[in-house]
C-alpha cells in the first residue's frame, strides 16, 4: 500500500513538470537550460531592464576540487542576481514562465543537487529514518527516491509554479556592499520579501505556498511521516530556517570564498572589476 502511494505521488509530480514543460516550451531555452542569465533585455514606457551576467563555464577551473568548489558556486549564482543599480527606472529583467521552468529543471539536475540527495538518503539510512523504508542498498535506493521527490517537488512549486502565479522572481537579490547588519537583515528577509517582475518588492508568497505545498505533498509516499497541522508547521518552519541559512550564505558567498581561498567566479565579476 505505501509503494503504491510513492508511486502515486511520484507519477503526480513527473506529470505536472511534463505538463507544465509542454505548455512552456520555448525552442531557444530548450536548447540551453542555464540561458536564464541571458534573457532578452524589456523595455517598458521609460524603463530599462538590465540582465546579470551571464553564468561561467566550470571548465575554467582545473583539477577535482577546484571543479567542486566551481559547482557548489555555480549553484548558489544560478539563483542569486545582484542588485540592480540605484538608478531611476532600472531593474533587473524579469523571468519568463518558460524561464522560470528552466531555472527549476536546471537547478534540480546541478551535479550538487544530486550530490545532496545522495548525502540526504545516507544520512536518513544511517539513522534508520523511516524505517518503513528498509536497509540495505533497497532501503537506500527507496530513500533516494523520496530525497528525489522531495526536492522536485519543492523547487516546482517555490521556483515555478507560484512565482508564475504571482508574478513574482525566484531568485535572491544579493546586495552585495554596506555593513555586515544590513547585509545579514537584507539576506534573512528574503523569506519574507521579495520582488515582482517589476522589480517592486512584494511579499514573498511562493516561499509560503511552495513550501506548504510541498509539505502536504510529501504526506504522499513517506511512510513514517506524523499527520496533522501540527507536525505539518513544524516541517515548513524548518524549511524556512534552511532557506534563510541558504540566503545568508548566498549572500557572503563572494566573501567566504575569498577568506577560506577557494576558487570563486561571480556572476557580476565584471561589475566589480569596474569597480
Amino acid at each position: 500500500m505505501h509503494y503504491d502511494k510513492v508511486n502515486r505521488a511520484r507519477a503526480i509530480i513527473l506529470v505536472s513538470v511534463v505538463l507544465t514543460g509542454t505548455l512552456f516550451s520555448d525552442p531557444a531555452l530548450s536548447q540551453n537550460p542555464d540561458s536564464t542569465g541571458d534573457t532578452p533585455k524589456i523595455q517598458w514606457a521609460e524603463e530599462t531592464c538590465i540582465n546579470p551576467p551571464p553564468l561561467f563555464d566550470v571548465n575554467e577551473f582545473p583539477g577535482p576540487i577546484k571543479k567542486t568548489a566551481a559547482y557548489v558556486s555555480r549553484k548558489l549564482e544560478r539563483t542569486t542576481v545582484p542588485e540592480p543599480p540605484r538608478r531611476p527606472g532600472t531593474t533587473i529583467c524579469a523571468l519568463e514562465a518558460q524561464q522560470r521552468f528552466a531555472l527549476f529543471v536546471s537547478d534540480s539536475f546541478d551535479p550538487v543537487s544530486f550530490a545532496g540527495r545522495a548525502f540526504t538518503a545516507g544520512w536518513a539510512q544511517w539513522w534508520n529514518d523511516e524505517p518503513k523504508l528498509g536497509q540495505g542498498t533497497k532501503g537506500y535506493a527507496r530513500r533516494y527516491g523520496v530525497a528525489t521527490a522531495d526536492q522536485f517537488s519543492r523547487g516546482f512549486f517555490t521556483t515555478f509554479l507560484y512565482p508564475s502565479i504571482f508574478k513574482e522572481d525566484p531568485r535572491y537579490y544579493r546586495m552585495g556592499e554596506g555593513s555586515f547588519q544590513n547585509r545579514l537583515i537584507h539576506a534573512m528577509s528574503h523569506i519574507i520579501v521579495a520582488h515582482q517582475n517589476s522589480g517592486v518588492a512584494m511579499f514573498n508568497f511562493s516561499e509560503w505556498f511552495g513550501l506548504t505545498s510541498s509539505v502536504a505533498l510529501r504526506n504522499l509516499y513517506h511512510p513514517d511521516r506524523l499527520r496533522g497541522f501540527e507536525p505539518a508547521a513544524r516541517r515548513v518552519e524548518v524549511g524556512l530556517a534552511s532557506d534563510m541559512a541558504t540566503d545568508i550564505f548566498r549572500e557572503f558567498w563572494p566573501e567566504i570564498s575569498r577568506k577560506l581561498k577557494i576558487p570563486f567566479v561571480s556572476r557580476d565579476r565584471s561589475h566589480d572589476e569596474k569597480d
